[in-house]
C-alpha cells in the first residue's frame, strides 16, 4: 500500500486546557535571545535560556573524544580494538550513537507492528508558549498526556517518541517538537483536525498548533523514518532525554553482536588501557 501524509497547519483559536498553560511572561530587554523572538515570563535564576543550550552546545564541541579500547574473542581469534567514547553528547561519536538506538528502534516497531502501519506524528509548539517548554520536565508531562490521548482517542497500541529541540532549516531557534512513531489498533487514516484539537488541549493554546502526520508499511521508509527521529542533537541531549517508549511495546529485541573485522558473532572480554592497546597491537594493525 502506498504511504500517504497529510500536513496540517492553522492559527485558529480556540478554548484552552489550563493543564499545561505557561504564565503569563513579560517582554524582555533588548538583545535577549529567546524562543522566536517572544517574551519571558520567569526569573533569570530559574530561566532555562537558550543562551544557554548554544553555550552547551559550543562547550561540547570543544571537548575531546575520549576513545576506548577493549578486547574481544571471536569465532577466528581474539581481537584487540579501539573505540569512540559512544557519548551522545560527543560530536565525533553521536552519529554511531543515532545509528544504534534507530536500529533499535527499527527492530522493536517491526517486532510490534505485525504488517500493520507505522504512524509518524510531528507535534510543534507555538512560538509564544516555547518557552515554556524549555523546561524538560514539562515537555515530557506534555508528551505522557499526549499519549494518553493517541491511545484513547486515536486506538495508539504503543509508540516510540524522541524530542527534537528545533527545525532542520533554522538551528539558531529553539522550536521543540514532538516525534512520535506508533502502531494503532484503529488503522493509520486519522483526522489532523482532531489531533490538532487534542495536542492544543494538551498544551493550553488557544490556537491550533502546526501538526504533521503520515503513515507507512513499507519497511524501507519505516528505517528512514527511524533513522531521523532517533538522531541526536549535542549538547540538547539533555532536555531531548532518550528515545520514550509508551503503550504494550514489544520486548526489546536480542542484539546480536558482531565482531567489526570478519563480521562473525563475538564475545566482549575486559576493557583495556591505553598501554595494554599499544602492547597488543602491531603496528599495521594500529588504526
Amino acid at each position: 500500500m502506498t504511504p500517504t501524509s497529510t500536513i496540517a497547519m492553522s492559527s485558529e483559536l480556540i478554548s484552552p486546557s489550563p493543564a499545561l498553560a505557561p504564565e503569563p511572561s513579560r517582554r524582555s530587554g533588548a538583545g535577549s535571545i529567546v524562543a522566536e523572538g517572544e517574551s519571558r515570563g520567569a526569573s533569570d535564576r530559574e530561566r532555562v535560556t537558550l543562551e544557554g543550550f548554544i553555550l552547551n552546545i559550543r562547550q561540547s564541541e570543544r571537548k575531546p573524544c575520549s576513545p576506548r579500547y577493549y578486547a574481544i574473542a571471536c569465532s577466528h581469534a581474539f581481537h584487540y580494538l579501539k573505540s569512540g567514547c559512544m557519548n551522545r553528547e560527543c560530536p565525533e561519536c553521536c552519529d554511531a550513537v543515532s545509528s544504534r538506538r534507530a536500529s533499535r528502534a527499527r527492530k522493536r516497531l517491526e517486532a510490534g507492528r505485525r504488517g500493520r502501519a507505522v504512524c509518524y506524528t510531528v507535534l510543534t509548539v507555538p512560538p509564544e508558549l516555547r518557552e515554556a517548554f524549555l523546561d524538560r520536565k514539562t515537555w515530557r508531562a506534555a508528551l505522557k498526556a499526549m499519549f494518553g490521548v493517541l491511545r484513547s482517542k486515536f486506538g495508539a497500541e504503543f509508540a516510540v517518541e524522541c524530542s527534537h529541540p528545533w527545525g532542520d532549516k533554522d538551528p539558531s531557534r529553539f522550536h521543540p517538537h514532538a516525534n512520535f512513531l506508533w502502531v494503532s489498533k484503529a488503522g493509520a487514516f486519522l483526522s489532523v483536525e482532531h489531533l490538532q484539537k487534542e495536542w492544543a488541549n494538551v498544551l493550553g493554546s488557544r490556537r491550533l498548533p502546526v501538526v504533521w502526520h503520515q503513515y507507512s508499511y513499507e519497511v524501507g521508509k519505516i528505517a528512514h523514518l527511524a533513522r531521523y527521529v532517533t538522531r541526536d542533537f549535542p549538547g540538547f541531549s539533555e532536555w531531548c532525554g532518550s528515545m520514550r517508549w509508551y503503550g504494550d511495546y514489544p520486548a526489546r529485541p536480542d542484539i546480536k553482536l558482531r565482531c567489526p573485522v570478519c563480521g562473525s558473532s563475538y564475545v566482549y572480554l575486559r576493557k583495556l588501557s591505553f598501554g595494554e592497546y599499544i602492547e597488543r597491537v602491531t603496528d599495521d594493525a594500529f588504526p
